[in-house]
């Protein structure tokens, strides 16, 4: 399995033209190895789709699902640097899940990824989560150029939107559960082909949302001076 850890944080946004060369310069000066060095986070990517919206997305693994609960995150979520306030108040549309891991085909990291939010149906969740794991995850792994595939489920209660000062807003409704798809891949094509939106409505989801993304860059705690 190429993931790191069964817990995942995934955030998601775009960003005015006028503000992205700070926003690119915040994530990767200071935001994305300020979260990989909180305890309990092991690795963290960042994509790019300059097509779609959102336009950027970011994955942080942890080592499971406690962590991202845990005290220790939660101090991070608390204690924004006044630049993050700055640039986190910039995001155009943001969205956040956490997630668990379900199941994977595969190893490595591919350079680019099919990223895919299907939410069930109601009283369909079993069943579209059985027939990924057992039909959609086992076909994607045979793919052409697909390195890895993975099944989330997020936690709804964990993946409550941020308020303005970057921490949980507990005044809004819990997230409905949606299981996030990661396809990873050498190459870019074929990454559309990677999930049948209609085959997924007939398992069982009443919606389904996907795009392929770039790899901008990573880094694992390991690689930390």
């Amino acid at each position: 399995m190429s993931l790191r850890g069964t817990g995942m944080l995934i955030t998601f946004m775009d960003i005015a033209p006028e503000d992205e060369l700070e926003f690119n310069t915040w994530y990767d000066g200071e935001h994305l190895e300020e979260r990989v060095r909180i305890p309990g986070f092991v690795a963290a990517r960042r994509y790019v789709a300059p097509a779609l919206s959102p336009k950027y997305l970011a994955t942080y693994e942890a080592k499971d699902l406690g962590v991202l609960g845990g005290p220790d995150y939660q101090k991070a979520l608390a204690s924004q640097t006044e630049w993050s306030k700055k640039v986190m108040g910039r995001f155009v549309t943001p969205g956040r899940l956490i997630a668990g891991h379900v199941a994977s085909v595969g190893a490595g990291r591919g350079g680019h990824i099919l990223f895919a939010r299907v939410r069930p149906a109601a009283g369909k969740e079993a069943a579209l989560k059985a027939w990924l794991k057992v039909h959609w995850l086992p076909a994607t792994g045979k793919r052409p150029g697909v390195v890895a595939a993975h099944v989330m489920e997020t936690d709804p209660i964990l993946s409550l939107p941020l308020d303005k000062d970057g921490k949980p807003d507990r005044s809004k409704p819990a997230v409905p559960t949606t299981f996030v798809l990661l396809v990873e891949a050498a190459r870019p094509d074929g990454l559309g082909l990677a999930l049948d939106a209609a085959a997924a409505k007939a398992a069982g989801a009443e919606e389904v949302q996907a795009g392929a993304y770039a790899l901008t860059w990573g880094l694992a705690k390991s690689e930390l001076t």
